[in-house]
């Protein structure tokens, strides 16, 4: 990392800055070292290396030179080694990233880099504000480009008191305790924000998110992109079909508690982005919902055949039934004696015929299976036959 990487704040409006065109050289000139100093390190001031100490910055660069502009450290004012740590300045360029990816998608109204929560309680990394209908509109333009702001508990970074739903980004690039985590989410929660946690690859996502029910998101150096951390189907083993929720046996996102993950890198102009929070691309999601419910089927189906083996008096299944006629006794069963009639007797009336259940399918091997493993019940006297030994045994019937 480099100079090229130094985030300035700007102590007139409370924001993040960074130099974006060449063009905007003179302006940051006349705020920083040799100007009015209102533009310091970001860094130095939160005493990310040190000490906290206002360091105003030098802003450098030139119309189709050769180096892009940038901000730089006074000589002799730099932190120690002449570069603030690679986490300080992921941390700080990767909020910048996010707040100008979130600024261009329509459904933003707001997007501003360390903003205070209303309660003074917490700072976000990046604080989305979105428009109530889902959409910009002309009359909300405005608001976009210049929303309330009102002064933090610490006098620099702003407060928006804008209405609408709200996303918060947490960029996150050393471990925290599961309590720290949960104390941060439920004071986001409770002010009715959505929190959305990223974390960076050297750390992973902790256990605690997956058990929230929170998506995992990685975030690594190449900020043009999202990794998704995405719940791979459970091999399908023992019974597993009386899991009490089957469709962790499809893809699912996001990932639960100590499954088995795929990590699945997203371009950031794929990342959809609502009140709900972060999520990936539609169509990667309409694919993992139908696997989702196809192992849910598949479950429901085993389901119901164990239920009907275990209704059955031998416990087997008779499943659902047809009728098929005549019904005849078996090979082995005398026939019922039936008298004839007596002369001068008007004939008795025929029983009404006997009716054959169909044979019910009652191995347990799928429904295409080899047909030589598929086992039958004969209803009338609950002998288990083959598919071969099934012609021949109705015969006798």
């Amino acid at each position: 990392m480099d100079e090229l990487a130094v985030v300035g704040l700007d102590l007139t409006t409370g924001l993040e800055v960074s130099i974006v065109d060449e063009a905007e050289v003179p302006r940051w000139r006349r705020k920083g070292h040799v100007g009015d100093r209102s533009l310091v390190c970001l860094h130095c001031l939160d005493g990310t290396d040190g000490p906290p100490r206002r360091v105003a910055l030098v802003a450098k660069g030139r119309i189709a030179g050769r180096r892009r502009a940038h901000f730089a450290h006074p000589p002799g004012e730099g932190p120690p080694g002449g570069m603030h740590r690679p986490e300080s300045v992921w941390h700080a360029a990767g909020k910048q990233a996010l707040a100008t990816w979130a600024r261009r998608h329509p459904a933003v109204k707001s997007a501003r880099v360390e903003a205070w929560t209303r309660d003074g309680r917490r700072r976000s990394d990046v604080r989305i504000h979105l428009h109530p209908t889902g959409r910009r509109s002309e009359h909300l333009a405005s608001d976009a480009a210049a929303p309330r702001r009102r002064p933090g508990p610490d006098g620099l970074f702003g407060v928006d008191d804008l209405a609408g739903p709200a996303v918060v980004l947490e960029l996150q690039s050393a471990w925290i305790t599961d309590d720290e985590w949960r104390q941060r989410h439920q004071d986001y929660r409770r002010l009715g924000m959505v929190d959305v946690w990223l974390w960076h690859h050297r750390v992973g996502v902790p256990g605690i998110i997956a058990a929230y029910h929170q998506p995992g998101w990685l975030y690594g150096d190449d900020r043009a992109e999202l990794t998704a951390v995405v719940g791979r189907g459970r091999p399908r083993t023992g019974r597993w079909w009386e899991e009490r929720d089957p469709a962790v046996y499809g893809t699912h996102w996001p990932a639960g508690p100590g499954e088995r993950a795929t990590l699945l890198p997203i371009p950031l102009d794929k990342i959809q982005l609502s009140a709900a929070g972060l999520s990936p691309p539609e169509e990667r999601r309409i694919a993992w919902a139908t696997e989702t419910r196809t192992a849910a089927r598949a479950a429901a189906d085993r389901t119901a055949r164990d239920e009907a083996v275990a209704a059955h008096p031998a416990g087997l299944g008779r499943g659902s039934r047809r009728r098929l006629t005549p019904a005849l006794p078996c090979a082995n069963q005398a026939p019922p004696h039936v008298p004839g009639p007596v002369s001068g007797q008007v004939p008795a009336p025929r029983a009404p015929e006997q009716t054959l259940e169909a044979p019910v399918r009652v191995d347990g091997w799928a429904p295409d299976c080899d047909p030589s493993r598929r086992r039958y019940l004969c209803n009338p006297c609950s002998r288990i036959l083959t598919i071969d030994q099934l012609d021949t045994h109705q015969h006798h019937h």
